[in-house]
């Protein structure tokens, strides 16, 4: 039975993300393929990043598997793999190399099958210290980058505002919560408590220094939710008690918060590498003893 809803999750989260994939072309491709500031080709570089992602992965997972003959009991098996590969290529910068993407990808389904901190989070930074080292970080398309993307509070809440290739729509984000949240796998108790500490610390902080304009942009922009809802509550390396889960996400939105200062668009997934690390400690507590 554990199978069947650990398959259903993995369905669930594939379908959820594919309106933040229609969403990303639109505003990373679309529209400024409409403005003619990129050329076709150009236009669907999202789409690009994530099947990069998804080859690199496969690759490596069928050179390690290739004793196997059976494709379809290698695609079963590694699933989870693909899975997070297409999650990594959501949340990568615009102007990110296909390449890079790909070779990263392939080293962790080569070499990482099991893993026991958040994978997404490792093989994220990784490839965002690359992009640093080629100048390759920028998470503002070319719209974005001259200055003349104007956006109101309800427009970053639909998703025109930086971050991510396919990870800035708040409002599809939130869909997606309410439906992963129907499979009891799913950890929303991280997801929802990360969410509300952030906001709670965000509009507080914000709202007490007057600097209101800001609100929007650290509630809906960047990485933020998106790593909230999809990077946080991993089946593998998140808690597992009902206590520790929502103090996980209490520790995940407290840190959150106090890293945006510093790294605002790698502030969640830094806080989530950083629980995943500390989550035996934050069960231990909330043990049953025999």
């Amino acid at each position: 039975m554990k199978k069947k809803f650990n398959k259903g999750l993995y369905f669930l989260t594939f379908i959820c993300l594919i309106p933040l994939l229609m969403f990303g072309l639109y505003k990373n491709g679309y529209i400024l393929y409409k403005k003619d500031y990129i050329n076709t080709a150009r236009a669907i570089k999202p789409l690009v990043l994530m099947l990069m992602s998804l080859a690199g992965a496969f690759l490596g997972t069928f050179i390690r598997e290739r004793k196997v003959k059976d494709i379809k009991q290698i695609l079963n098996k590694n699933k989870i793999i693909y899975l997070e590969a297409i999650i990594i290529s959501f949340l990568m910068p615009i102007n990110s190399s296909p390449i890079i993407l790909f070779v990263v990808m392939f080293v962790m389904g080569k070499w990482f099958r099991t893993f026991e901190v958040n994978r997404i989070a490792v093989f994220f930074i990784l490839i965002e210290v690359i992009n640093k080292m080629l100048g390759l970080s920028s998470f503002l398309n070319l719209y974005e980058e001259y200055g003349e993307a104007v956006y109101n509070g309800f427009d970053l809440f639909l998703g025109f505002s930086t971050g991510g290739i396919c990870s800035t729509s708040a409002m599809l984000i939130l869909i997606s919560l309410a439906v992963l949240s129907s499979n009891r796998l799913y950890k929303k108790e991280i997801a929802l408590t990360s969410i509300i500490i952030y906001l709670i610390f965000t509009i507080v902080y914000y709202m007490a220094t007057k600097n209101y304009e800001v609100i929007f942009n650290r509630l809906f922009g960047y990485n933020t939710l998106f790593t909230f809802v999809f990077v946080a509550p991993n089946l593998y390396s998140s808690s597992y008690t009902d206590k520790g889960k929502a103090l996980m996400g209490l520790i995940i939105g407290v840190i959150t918060f106090g890293l945006s200062f510093i790294f605002p668009y790698n502030n969640a997934i830094l806080a989530v590498l950083i629980t995943s690390l500390l989550k035996k400690q934050i069960d231990k507590p909330f043990l049953v003893k025999a």
